[in-house]
């Protein structure tokens, strides 16, 4: 498991950790994410006090501070 900010790159995978609501105006339904579940990024928007991704599969943007990157062997 590593820092999502320093591994942010399209296709790895996320695993949900909160589905608490965050600031930085995400427009994903944190109803359609399960916490431990992973998902592959599929974009991602760096602004300056925060960074928004996109799923595969799932509708909308959520903040970064929802998920972790998993390394290879995770």
């Amino acid at each position: 498991m590593k820092d999502i900010i320093t591994e942010l790159k399209k296709g790895i995978k996320l695993r949900c950790k909160y589905k608490e609501n965050m600031w930085g105006n995400g427009t994903g339904d944190l109803n359609n994410l399960e916490i431990g579940k992973e998902y592959v990024l599929k974009d991602f928007e760096i602004h300056s006090w925060h960074t928004l991704v996109e799923l595969e599969g799932i509708n909308g943007k959520f903040n970064s501070c929802l998920f972790e990157a998993l390394c290879a062997n995770d």
